[in-house]
Parts: structure tokens; C-alpha cells; sequence
């Protein structure tokens, strides 16, 4: 009973997460500066594609500022992962678990695999405890 009462409550905060990540985006203007280096980062790949990096602190504006653009989104097994996993997916991203604790390992496997398929990758990589803005 209690389980299912989690799912549920873990449900609704993933739809409001999603939903206020959405006013945000709304109220966002957007000036992507320097969109020749994607483009030749793109290049030099054999697979045509990129790694989209952002610090911690930037990983929703950022996200939202490459919306629409199939990504790999690397985000953690953890609880708060669970809750972020339906964000991911609505935004139209493709979601991948692991971190340097847990589940790595098959991340970066999966990770690359996309990338060799042409799917770019985001990361974030000062990851969640830190040192913020330090990899």
C-alpha cells in the first residue's frame, strides 16, 4: 500500500517538475552564440555527432536550451533520478542511468554506443556532490 502510494506521489512530482520546467522554458529567451563550433565539433566525429557538456548548476537551462534536439541525457540511479526520468523523456530526450557510484559502467557503454549512432550526449561533469564547476 504504501509502495504504491510512493509510485503515485513520485508520478504527480514528476508531472509538476515537468510542468514548471515547461513556464521556464516559456519565459527563456535564447541566444546560442559560437553555433559554428557545434557544427564543427560535429564534423570531426566519424559518427557526425557531439558531447553537450554543462556544469550541475546549469543542467535545466541547459537542457532546455538544446529542447527538440534528440540528446542522451546521463543522470543518476538514484531516487531523485526516478523523478527526473519522466522530465527527460517529455522534453523528448533519451534517458541514460548511471553514475560513478552506480551503474557506470553500462552508462557510458550505452553513452557511446548512441554516439556512435549518431545520437549526441549530455553530461554534466562536476556531477551532483562536487566540487561545483570542477571536473
Amino acid at each position: 500500500m504504501i509502495n504504491n502510494f510512493r509510485k503515485l506521489l513520485n508520478y504527480q512530482l514528476s508531472i509538476l517538475i515537468y510542468l514548471v520546467i515547461r513556464l521556464l522554458k516559456a519565459s527563456y529567451r535564447w541566444n546560442h552564440i559560437n553555433q559554428e563550433m557545434k557544427v564543427e565539433a560535429d564534423k570531426i566525429g566519424s559518427s557526425g555527432t557531439h558531447i553537450f557538456c554543462m556544469w550541475h548548476c546549469t543542467t535545466i537551462p541547459g537542457l532546455m536550451s538544446q529542447w527538440g534536439t534528440p540528446h542522451q541525457v546521463l543522470f543518476s540511479q538514484s531516487k531523485d533520478g526516478d523523478l527526473v526520468e519522466f522530465s527527460i523523456k517529455k522534453m523528448g530526450y533519451i534517458p541514460v542511468r548511471g553514475s560513478s557510484t552506480r551503474g557506470g559502467l553500462l552508462a557510458k557503454e550505452q553513452m557511446m554506443n548512441g554516439l556512435m549512432n549518431g545520437v549526441p550526449a549530455s553530461i554534466t561533469p562536476d556531477g551532483p556532490i562536487g566540487p561545483a564547476k570542477y571536473y
